[in-house]
């Protein structure tokens, strides 16, 4: 895999299944998401072992075997979020603000996913597991129009979701046995 990083050493990847660029988008998003979602495309990023939490150029092995995974299993990361978010997500976020329909869309369908959640970002993690890496997806999210949610995911697992990324889950989920 070849990558074009920018200043801040982010780049992007086009995955069309995961932005859900053939689905309606939400009207409530910044338009400069929306539209790069329409294309596909998610930024991307690769946490390196001694920057701690600035992007690097040069991802290792495993965060590129992680990223062809994510590419690979596109649709099955996508059915966690959808079930995450029905499941999780709005209920607690239900509870802090009560229900409205703008911020907690109709979930019937996976293509109603993306009216109330839509990756943005895809934090690569150092931390493995064997033969398998951690990984972030930093969303816009409906029920927190202002900070979103980050989701925290190893495959198609999601450990849970955090306004700021952090580490706490990957470290709960390394010292697991």
């Amino acid at each position: 895999m070849k990558f074009e990083f920018n200043e801040n050493n982010i780049s992007q990847i086009e995955l069309s299944v995961l932005a859900q660029s053939n689905h309606e988008p939400s009207e409530h998003f910044p338009k400069s998401n929306e539209s790069r979602r329409n294309q596909g495309i998610i930024k991307l990023g690769f946490l390196g072992k001694d920057s701690c939490w600035e992007y690097e150029t040069h991802p290792s092995k495993s965060q590129i075997r992680t990223l062809e995974f994510i590419e690979s299993n596109q649709l099955e990361i996508l059915k966690s979020l959808f079930e995450y978010t029905k499941e999780i997500l709005y209920p607690e976020h239900i509870g802090y603000i009560g229900f409205d329909e703008t911020s907690f869309p109709l979930l019937n369908e996976i293509s109603n996913l993306r009216k109330a959640l839509g990756v943005n970002f895809i934090t690569l993690y150092i931390e493995e597991k064997p033969n398998s890496n951690y990984f972030a997806l930093t969303c816009d999210f409906s029920g927190d129009f202002e900070h979103g949610a980050n989701i925290i995911m190893n495959g198609t697992k999601i450990l849970g979701w955090e306004e700021n990324l952090g580490k706490d889950f990957i470290i709960s989920d390394l010292n697991e046995k």
